[in-house]
């Protein structure tokens, strides 16, 4: 599934980060107790999750293929959304942490609100809203 979605966020030419980075020198990810070779057989997603992504490239209009990225903590959007856009997937990210919204997403405060209600343990960072 992580495979899905790292291929999603690519054709949208987001970002994504791993838990576990790439050594410079060599090329390999730098991952404890696993050796490149299983790396190389199984593939980087068996054993490096996906800790964060951001989209800035494409207008977004559903986060359905976000969600198979199922470690996924950290999530920001630096790009217009459809107004009717539905965040209820985000529900299904238990370890989802933070969503930060920059000024170029197009969040609306009634957006803003719904998603604080939806995702009551998820900081919300909005760079034009606020829940005061």
């Amino acid at each position: 599934m992580q495979m899905e979605g790292r291929k999603w966020v690519a054709a949208q030419r987001g970002h994504i980060s791993f838990q576990y980075d790439m050594k410079r020198t060599t090329g390999c990810y730098e991952i404890p107790f696993v050796p490149d070779f299983l790396v190389d057989w199984f593939g980087v997603d068996m054993f490096n999750p996906v800790r964060g992504v951001c989209l800035d490239c494409e207008t977004i209009d559903n986060f359905g293929s976000v969600c198979k990225l199922t470690r996924l903590e950290s999530l920001g959007i630096n790009i217009e959304m459809v107004d009717d856009i539905d965040f209820l997937p985000l529900k299904r990210m238990a370890r989802l942490k933070e969503i930060h919204f920059t000024q170029w997403s197009g969040l609306t405060q009634e957006q803003y609100t719904e998603l604080s209600q939806l995702l009551p343990d998820v900081q919300i960072y909005s760079e034009t809203h606020s829940d005061e």
